[in-house]
């Protein structure tokens, strides 16, 4: 059996004044696809790839916003890409 997959994910932080720096969340696509294959009459293994397509983001504090010893400016922005592989056996009894 093979699977296919397509999702948009919106972030529910509103901006880069309210993004946290250590969590570079923002809108996602994300692709998935997958396969799964009966080995036996009991046992079954389910392969996967997903790939999550990121917006660009930033983040920005003003002085004084933060955890010590992370408190004072900051501005930035970042790239993030994300790939994930699955693999997985199940066994009925």
């Amino acid at each position: 059996m093979l699977k296919l997959g397509v999702s948009y994910d919106r972030t529910p932080v509103p901006d880069a004044l309210h993004r946290p720096t250590f969590l570079p969340d923002n809108d996602r696509i994300a692709l998935a696809f997958g396969a799964k294959h009966q080995l036996s009459k009991a046992g079954t293994l389910d392969v996967g790839y997903e790939h999550l397509f990121l917006s660009d983001g930033g983040a920005s504090r003003n002085k004084g916003v933060g955890v010590a010893p992370f408190q004072g400016n900051l501005s930035g922005s970042y790239k993030v890409q994300v790939n994930m592989v699955s693999l997985q056996y199940t066994h009925a009894f």
